[in-house]
C-alpha cells in the first residue's frame, strides 16, 4: 500500500472513529485531524497497543484541543483504529 493510500485510510479512520471534536457529520471537514496522522501512523507502524494509542489520542484531546478527557469513547476510538489497522496490514 502507498504511503499516500496509508495516510487517506487513517485520516478516514481518525475522522470516522475517533472524531472528539464531532465534526463527521460534515464531510468539508474530513482534513480536521490531517496534523496528528504523522504521528499516529509513527505509532501504528511501531506496533502500537490499543492503550498506548489511547493514551496518545487522550493527550491531544486534552493538551492539543482543550477538550475534556472521555476516556471511554477515546479507548472505544484506539482500539477501532488498531484493529482496522491489523486487520488491513
Amino acid at each position: 500500500m502507498s504511503q499516500q493510500d496509508r495516510t487517506q485510510r487513517l485520516r478516514d479512520l481518525l475522522f470516522t472513529e475517533w472524531d472528539p471534536l464531532e465534526v463527521n457529520d460534515n464531510p468539508r471537514l474530513h482534513n480536521e485531524y490531517d496534523r496528528y496522522v504523522a504521528d499516529i501512523l509513527r505509532l501504528l507502524d511501531g506496533h502500537c497497543t490499543a492503550a498506548e494509542l489511547a493514551r496518545h489520542l487522550a493527550r491531544m484531546e486534552v493538551e492539543e484541543m482543550g477538550l475534556a478527557p472521555a476516556p471511554e469513547n477515546t479507548a472505544a476510538a484506539a482500539r477501532a483504529v488498531v484493529a482496522a489497522w491489523v486487520e488491513k496490514g
